[in-house]
């Protein structure tokens, strides 16, 4: 598809790329797609565990270590807080699975957040790097890649992307919020 829309303007004279080489085309719509296919990644925050409402510590705290096979899906009014109680739970269990490998100081906690999929095809999952879908519409979504993305008990997973795949692993966490509640 790509490669026929790059013939059909090279050859038109109307377009601004007529006569252009077709591998610096090729080359800028891959540099393009490298650019904007990535999750945004957080290495800190300013919030911890400790922030949250008491309640709520006492509620997440015997989840937390559940979550090696178990995902979050918080659905609530835009402004409610789901990114930021994500984004405190995505650092307090990478953080966790760091300090459970013996590796503090060795590795850097991170939260990857996104409202695509697609985004999330170019690096792996991993243990110490919790996956947010913040934003997304989850009704929009095939049930087979919601399926994937919530299945933390495998000990990885594909969800076919656009080109190619993301991948998730086992001890990943990862959770979704949706502001679709009606």
């Amino acid at each position: 598809q790509q490669a026929r829309w790059v013939d059909k303007q090279l050859n038109d004279v109307e377009s601004p790329i007529f006569g252009w080489a077709s591998p610096r085309i090729m080359g800028a719509i891959s540099n393009l797609k490298e650019a904007s296919g990535h999750a945004e990644t957080l290495t800190d925050y300013p919030l911890y565990f400790e922030h949250l409402a008491l309640c709520f510590q006492t509620i997440m705290t015997p989840i937390i270590s559940r979550l090696n096979s178990e995902t979050l899906l918080f659905l609530g009014v835009p402004g409610s807080g789901k990114t930021v109680v994500q984004t405190i739970l995505g650092f307090a269990v990478a953080r966790a699975r760091i300090w459970g490998q013996g590796k503090e100081g060795k590795k850097e906690a991170g939260v990857r957040i996104t409202d695509d999929f697609d985004c999330l095809k170019n690096e792996p999952g991993r243990q110490d790097r919790s996956t947010i879908y913040d934003d997304g519409d989850i009704t929009r979504l095939p049930p087979r890649k919601v399926k994937t993305f919530h299945d933390a008990t495998k000990k990885a997973s594909n969800s076919k992307e656009r080109y190619t795949s993301a991948k998730f692993v086992y001890g990943e966490f990862r959770s979704a919020a949706d502001n679709k509640v009606d």
